[in-house]
């Protein structure tokens, strides 16, 4: 199940009214479209999505040409990262019905993505779920180019969530963060939790979650 709002009007999805095959890995709003991406299914990969311009009340399933971690909006389209730490090919969509295809720098796990005005970021882990020195920009989402932590004055991270909003991007890992106002020139510090797993920002407040 995932909850999704428009900041005045939340409703639940449930996942089996579009397809028990799917496992949902992110969304994204804009303008009055809510679209879902699929990542790993329960036995196969789904290179899927929906999309929603009702607030959620009917959803129809589209195709993207790769299965995706996570998505964003941003720069006049939506934006989504592969699942697949093999794959390098992105999916992206000026109105989250037809989809065509980017290439991310690297095979990685891809799994944030966040947008400030005029810059996409992009963050990882390595392929065993490590950190990696390892992060892309976009300004367009389509063209990516690889950048490094340890280049733009600070240390690896296994990165899980990145979100941005009150002037500045912030990345998360199981316990420690990072901030840049640009998306190249970044501090760090400690969370004082373990196991986050996401951040959102909203209404001048940075929320992290932990797993537990």
């Amino acid at each position: 199940m995932m909850l999704l709002h428009n900041q005045t009007t939340p409703f639940i999805l449930n996942t089996p009214v579009i397809t028990a095959n799917n496992a949902w890995t992110g969304a994204a709003y804009n303008n009055g479209t809510y679209v879902i991406v699929g990542g790993e299914g329960s036995t196969i990969y789904n290179a899927a999505s929906a999309y929603s311009q009702d607030y959620g009340q009917t959803w129809t399933s589209t195709t993207t040409p790769n299965e995706c971690s996570c998505i964003t909006y941003g720069n006049g389209k939506f934006v989504a990262l592969p699942f697949d730490h093999t794959s390098q090919i992105t999916s992206y969509s000026t109105n989250g019905i037809t989809w065509s295809s980017g290439t991310m720098p690297q095979p990685i796990i891809w799994n944030g993505i966040a947008y400030a005005p005029s810059l996409f970021v992009a963050v990882a882990k390595d392929a065993g779920g490590l950190a990696t020195d390892i992060y892309a920009t976009s300004g367009d989402g389509v063209t990516w180019t690889q950048r490094s932590w340890t280049t733009q004055g600070t240390s690896t991270i296994a990165a899980g969530s990145i979100v941005y909003g009150g002037g500045k991007f912030v990345v998360t890992s199981s316990s420690t963060f990072k901030t840049s106002t640009d998306g190249f020139t970044w501090s760090s510090g400690s969370l004082g939790i373990t196991n986050c797993t996401s951040v959102a920002y909203g209404n001048g407040y940075y929320v992290a979650v932990s797993s537990g």
